[in-house]
């Protein structure tokens, strides 16, 4: 990585362990654009793809094939005509090893754009976390009937191309008063100031259909897909391997929430489970009783109780995140003048 808010971040690679694989690997820079706007006509690049050359030559030493090199750049679109002129000096660089890069939708259509896609040798369209969190937006990180305008645009050049697709989902975080301020993703925290956050998801089922739809002849010229992120264990906001398997099966069942009712006279305990395979938000839920009395409630952390007479609600708190997929977590307490009917429910917010 470069430029990203760290400096320089060189990845110690175990070369030995993927010698040993025999896998097929390649090697990606991540550059921040920020740190590259040297002139109104020219990307400062050259510290970043030394990086990537460096990676390749430590690669090549350890007798390790690298399949190819990947430059991930969001590039102002002014620019893209002499980011074109800058890969094909990395390509001299890195010959015979194919040089390839990531490209934004926004892109499409610029001026600039078809030289890029020329001058690389292969290229990946970004579908996901394509435009800035608003509070005002649908809180989605892909849209697929975006992604097929997408697609069906690409493909009008005729050059094959793979697809990114998400896996992940983050957080949105903004002011009290709704100020964007950043994102949360895995093993980060929040931006300082963060008074609400916004679940981003990447649906499963959506994804589902859009694969199918990507098997049609509207698709043909995606070559593959591009998974980010491949899940890993312990990870709080990605789908699971297994969820992944089903999506591209086809095999995705609706996301649903589960509830554990622990009773002891009229003293309630509320607990929800996630049994899925994916992300999925923490809900606000509704309980509701018969002819008991209410007498006390709390709540749990990322919830906040609103009594009435005959119900209440466990409203989620406006800067609650996420329950992991397998996750289980108690949302707080009831208690009645006696027991008798007790439901739970979601409610859609």
């Amino acid at each position: 990585e470069m430029g990203l808010g760290g400096g320089v971040r060189k990845v110690h690679v175990p070369w030995v362990a993927l010698r040993e694989s025999h896998r097929q690997i390649s090697l990606s820079v991540r550059v921040g654009t920020k740190a590259t706007l040297g002139t109104p006509d020219e990307p400062v690049l050259k510290d970043a793809l030394d990086l990537l050359k460096t990676a390749l030559a430590d690669a090549q030493n350890a007798g390790v094939p690298v399949a190819s090199v990947q430059v991930d750049y969001d590039c102002p679109v002014r620019l893209l005509a002499a980011y074109a002129n800058r890969i094909q000096e990395l390509k001299t660089g890195c010959a015979p090893v194919p040089v390839t890069v990531t490209t934004l939708p926004s892109w499409l259509g610029q001026p600039g754009f078809r030289k890029l896609v020329e001058m690389a040798d292969g290229w990946t369209l970004q579908v996901h976390g394509t435009s800035r969190p608003n509070l005002a937006k649908s809180p989605s990180l892909f849209k697929s009937v975006e992604a097929q305008a997408w697609v069906a645009q690409a493909s009008e050049l005729r050059k094959p191309f793979r697809l990114a697709l998400p896996t992940y989902t983050s957080l949105a975080c903004y002011s009290p008063k709704g100020v964007y301020l950043g994102l949360k993703s895995e093993q980060t925290e929040p931006p300082k100031g963060t008074g609400q956050c916004q679940v981003l998801t990447s649906n499963p089922e959506e994804m589902s259909e859009f694969l199918r739809w990507l098997e049609t002849p509207s698709g043909g010229y995606v070559v593959a897909v591009d998974w980010f992120r491949l899940p890993m264990p312990g990870d709080q906001q990605n789908w699971t391997k297994q969820g992944l398997t089903k999506v591209i099966r086809h095999e995705v069942e609706a996301p649903a929430l589960k509830f554990v009712i622990k009773s002891d006279g009229g003293l309630y305990d509320v607990v929800v489970q996630n049994p899925t395979a994916y992300p999925v938000a923490i809900p606000s839920l509704r309980v509701e009783w018969g002819k008991q009395a209410f007498e006390a409630a709390d709540a749990i952390l990322d919830w906040q109780v609103e009594a009435k007479r005959s119900s209440l609600i466990f409203r989620r708190e406006v800067r609650a995140g996420v329950l992991a997929p397998g996750e289980q977590r108690v949302v707080g307490w009831v208690r009645l003048s006696a027991a008798g009917a007790f439901q739970v429910s979601v409610i859609s917010e």
